[in-house]
């Protein structure tokens, strides 16, 4: 009985991670519509390259404006598709000169199978996917099956792991690290748009957990299934890397880990050989893509994307402006968007070694001072537009493991820092989760402003909107280039659910912070019964 009940409470956790980011749909930008743009070219034509998917125009027909896709002029230099595009992310191959998003395409695979369900769908309506409603739909159907779902179960997984490493505490506990992680980190933005960086984290994360049941396999038939574990770590390390290239110190920090799975040295090569699919997959890939097997798509960008002199054209010493910044500044850092991060990692990261989980703790923070350092020696460490450092949202159920022994020791206190971060996050998410990185005090001069019903002007162009301020759709790189501010296309390309009731209005929160208040008591109460 208390075993379904545990299962019972994984379960009630993704429904309310998963209800909670279907609720939100970022609309566009220039990172999610070129990797948009891959996965309708994989899905429909069977290839990566994106050539004929970046600029849409306008076709007038009976009644409404209706969009169109439009071919790339022969010989168009970089520099003017990036005017052009719906996206300025973009490499070009050095002979073919087709175009390719410069990311890797991991999360492009994640979300492919929900687009070509969505296709398959609308053919048999009779619906063209250039459709400006059918085009916004397929991208928020895309996101939510994709990032959305990886999400939610890396909630689910925080809570499995926090059990085996403290099976001692209470659930309420372990339940509480892994809604900590899901409403009160940049997990929640993040899930709600087509970026790389919760994919990713699932993957390094998935990995660590599989050695961590490698490394606590006991008796005759739990050590059978030893390499097989290993062999999903690497395999799920590998997505992470393919998803995004810095994942690669995650992986790294892992297969060190490894090693220290009990039983003879070469067990630890069942996670590389778990890896080795993905690693040819993306040899292959940049092969195609780029020219070369060793080359990244940086390198074949336009050079706004490159600094010279710089590792990889893109690493540079650390500045120490920036490691301060990307935790404590209101403009990128981590604990001022997540306080509560800030008791995971100290205390949190302490009690676990305290525990007798030392190995673990060191993972976890390797797992966080590695993608702080690489982050802050990115040429654009501030990622763009972007709420929160969102270059570390890999790292972050790596530090969630942290919370379970703050919530048994410091309860008051870390519930008022989750609530805090969680109130945060939801009003970012809420009203635009892309400020502009000019923007230095992000909360204060942009979100603020927004949520008040006021205008700001964002690259020449004014924005308004109390929620989903975003206007930005999956045809367009910038504001209002095909449909103008005050159409119905420019205010729905950005939404709530809750917007089909109120649209534009705060009072759309209403839905989803009725269903928090019914679903959280409830699960809080699943979780002591658990106990």
């Amino acid at each position: 009985m208390r075993g379904s009940r545990r299962r019972g409470l994984g379960l009630g956790l993704f429904a309310v991670l998963f209800a909670t980011y279907a609720y939100f749909f970022q609309g566009g930008g220039w990172n999610q519509n070129g990797r948009f743009a891959q996965v309708r070219a994989l899905v429909e034509q069977g290839r990566f390259a994106i050539d004929d998917y970046l600029v849409y125009g306008l076709r007038r027909a009976t009644g409404e404006p209706v969009l169109e896709r439009h071919a790339l002029p022969p010989g168009i230099r970089l520099r003017r598709v990036m005017e052009i595009a719906a996206s300025g992310d973009l490499a070009r191959h050095p002979i073919r000169g087709d175009l390719y998003p410069i990311k890797p395409p991991g999360s492009v695979l994640l979300a492919a199978p929900a687009y070509a369900a969505a296709l398959a769908s609308e053919r048999l309506l009779g619906v063209s996917p250039d459709r400006w409603s059918a085009l916004t739909f397929n991208a928020y159907w895309t996101t939510l099956l994709s990032v959305g779902l990886a999400g939610a179960l890396l909630g689910v997984l925080v809570l499995a792991a926090s059990r085996r490493l403290y099976p001692e505490l209470p659930e309420r506990r372990h339940l509480a690290a892994g809604l900590a992680l899901g409403l009160g980190t940049l997990i929640l933005p993040y899930s709600t748009a087509l970026f790389d960086h919760v994919p990713t984290a699932i993957g390094a994360f998935l990995a660590f957990y599989c050695v961590l049941r490698a490394r606590e396999a006991d008796g005759a038939i739990e050590g059978r299934r030893v390499p097989l574990w290993l062999l999903a770590g690497g395999f799920s390390a590998g997505f992470a890397v393919v998803s995004n290239y810095m994942a690669a110190v995650l992986a790294a920090i892992v297969g060190g880990y490894a090693l220290r799975v009990p039983g003879r040295l070469w067990r630890a090569g069942w996670y590389v050989l778990g890896g080795l699919p993905w690693a040819v997959f993306l040899a292959g890939y940049h092969q195609a893509a780029f020219g070369s097997p060793l080359t990244l798509g940086n390198l074949r960008a336009h050079g706004y994307f490159a600094s010279e002199g710089e590792l990889l054209g893109i690493f540079g010493a650390p500045p120490g402006e920036v490691l301060w910044k990307l935790l404590v500044s209101e403009h990128r850092g981590l604990f001022f968007s997540s306080p509560v991060l800030a008791l995971a990692l100290i205390p949190g990261l302490w009690w676990m070694a305290r525990r007798g989980r030392r190995a673990e703790a060191v993972v976890c923070l390797l797992a966080f001072l590695a993608l702080w350092l690489t982050n802050s020696a990115f040429n654009f460490w501030h990622a763009g537009w972007s709420y929160g450092p969102r270059l570390l949202v890999p790292a972050l159920p790596f530090l969630a493991l942290g919370l379970a022994p703050v919530f048994d020791r410091l309860p008051r206190l870390a519930t008022a820092a989750a609530v805090v971060s969680a109130l945060l996050l939801f009003f970012a998410t809420a009203v635009d989760m892309q400020p502009p990185p000019d923007f230095e005090r992000p909360v204060r001069d942009y979100l603020l402003p927004l949520a008040r019903g006021d205008e700001v002007t964002v690259a020449g162009a004014p924005v308004s909107g109390r929620v989903s301020a975003n206007p930005i759709g999956f045809y367009e790189g910038w504001f209002y280039t095909l449909f103008p501010r005050d159409s119905r296309e420019a205010r729905w390309n950005s939404f709530n659910l809750g917007e089909l009731l109120a649209p534009g209005s705060p009072l759309s929160l209403a839905p989803l912070g009725l269903f928090l208040t019914v679903a959280l008591p409830l699960l809080w109460r699943r979780a002591r019964d658990a106990e």
